[in-house]
């Protein structure tokens, strides 16, 4: 009886690493990966400032500062700043967008930011509505290049 308990146990273990090998092997070589999408990455940002757009999940992205910019003066956002909050994928994204009113460096977010990726995925095309109320409506639209060779310090 001894001998037949350990066959059958023998049996059952190499039926479930076979079933295991077989789930391994119909994965072809993507079991395990993240797929990136095309926003993700090191943007310009405020002049030669730079952003880093992660994923949150579920579609939503975030824009923090990981280079502060030393070309638009003392409104500059500081790293680690959050500027950008975007849902979307694949080349059109819409969220908020951060502005900044010059004269006391006030920052507030728009409502109606738009964001398409453009030229192979290397421009993202934003666009949005100043959020300040007490002035005319301001849009905006800018061209912010793709830094695919950026390395944080």
């Amino acid at each position: 009886m001894a001998r037949l308990a350990r066959r059958t146990f023998g049996f059952r273990a190499a039926i479930g690493w076979v079933s295991l090998l077989l789930v391994v092997a119909s994965c072809g070589g993507t079991c395990g990966t993240v797929q990136v999408e095309p926003i993700e990455g090191y943007w310009s940002w405020e002049g030669n400032g730079v952003q880093q757009i992660t994923s949150l999940g579920s579609g939503d992205f975030q824009g923090a500062i990981v280079k502060a910019s030393s070309s638009i003066g003392k409104c500059a956002a500081p790293v680690g700043r959050a500027v950008l909050k975007l849902h979307g994928s694949a080349t059109h994204y819409t969220g908020q967008d951060e502005w900044f009113r010059e004269a006391n460096c006030v920052r507030r977010f728009s409502t109606d930011a738009v964001v398409d990726l453009t030229n192979g995925n290397n421009t993202a095309h934003l666009c949005s509505t100043g959020p300040f109320t007490d002035v005319a409506p301001v849009s905006n639209c800018e061209d912010l290049p793709r830094l695919p060779n950026y390395t944080p310090q």
